[in-house]
């Protein structure tokens, strides 16, 4: 998504908080947590990386691939 793989600024922190709630509101049937769980990053292909440390960009990223592939199955 950007460059700068954190959001330090406030507008970029909105930025980010914006993309999670569109791909929250795609997937209404899903809590919060169960839609950041999905859509974790992981690290080489199956071992999920802790949260602690993705990045907010690289979160966004992730939420966006999770939310192509769940369509996909439905």
């Amino acid at each position: 998504m950007k460059e700068c793989k954190r959001a330090f600024s406030v507008e970029q922190k909105e930025l980010v908080i914006k993309a999670i709630l569109e791909v929250w509101k795609s997937m209404p049937e899903l809590r919060l947590g169960q839609l950041l769980e999905c859509a974790r990053p992981r690290q080489d292909g199956w071992r999920k990386v802790d949260m602690f440390y993705t990045e907010d960009f690289e979160l966004v990223d992730e939420l966006k691939e999770f939310e192509l592939r769940y369509k996909k199955t439905k």
